[in-house]
C-alpha cells in the first residue's frame, strides 16, 4: 500500500493487486446474497458498494501488463476461507464486510487520488476506487455500520455477546489475512524489480 500511495507500482504490480482483490470480492459478493441473515448487508453492498465488477474491468485493463498469474496463495486461501464461512458460519462474513467495504469507504478517496496520479496505471484501469456519483458515501458508511451493529442484536434488541465476540475475532483474522496478502504482493513486486536489474 505504501508503494501504491507513492506511485511506485508497475503495471504487473497493479494486475497482481487487482486480481488478488477480485478473488476476495467475487467470493463475498457471491456468498452474501445466499443468506437471509445478511440480507441487509447485501442490500447496502449491492446498492453501490460492490467492487467485483469494477475489479474485473481493472484486471481486463491491466491484461496488457503480462499474463495473469492468479495463484497469489494468500488471496486464494482467503477466498477459500470465505467459502467455508459461507457454508459453516455465514454471520462471520460480516467481519469481512466490515474490513473490506468500510475500509474502501474510509480510504477510498486517498486511493482514488493515488491511482489518478499514477503514471504507470494501465489506461482504463482504476475503476476499483471509483463509485457512482449517485452514491451518497456518508450515508452508505452510516447504513453499513448500522447494519453491522444490528447483527449483534437479537429480535428483541438485546446484545448477543457471542455474536459480537465471534465477529471481532474474525475481523482480526481478516486483518491478518490482509497482512499476509500484502506481504506476498510486495514479495512478487520485489522479485520483479530484482529480475529487471
Amino acid at each position: 500500500m505504501t508503494a501504491l500511495l507513492r506511485g511506485d507500482l508497475t503495471p504487473p504490480d497493479y494486475l497482481d493487486w487487482f486480481a488478488a482483490l477480485l478473488a476476495i470480492y467475487e467470493t463475498m459478493e457471491r456468498s452474501l446474497p445466499r443468506h437471509a441473515s445478511l440480507a441487509e448487508l447485501w442490500r447496502i453492498v449491492e446498492g453501490g458498494l460492490a467492487r467485483a465488477e469494477a475489479l474485473r474491468a481493472d484486471v481486463a485493463a491491466c491484461s496488457t501488463a503480462g499474463p495473469l498469474d492468479s495463484h497469489c496463495l494468500p488471496a486464494v486461501a482467503y477466498a477459500k476461507h470465505l467459502e467455508v464461512l459461507s457454508e459453516d458460519a455465514p454471520i462471520l462474513l460480516a467481519a469481512h464486510v466490515y474490513v473490506r467495504y468500510l475500509g474502501d469507504l474510509q480510504g477510498g478517496r486517498l486511493m482514488a487520488l493515488a491511482l489518478k496520479r499514477s503514471a504507470t496505471l494501465p489506461s482504463g484501469a482504476g475503476a476499483f476506487s471509483e463509485y457512482s456519483r449517485s452514491l451518497d458515501m456518508p450515508r452508505a458508511n452510516s447504513d453499513l455500520k448500522s447494519a453491522l451493529d444490528a447483527l449483534g442484536m437479537d429480535a428483541q434488541g438485546k446484545v448477543q455477546p457471542h455474536i459480537i465476540s465471534a465477529c471481532a475475532a474474525e475481523a482480526a483474522t481478516a486483518f491478518g489475512r490482509h497482512i499476509d496478502l500484502f506481504a506476498a504482493l510486495e514479495d512478487r513486486r520485489q522479485t520483479r524489480k530484482n529480475s529487471a536489474r
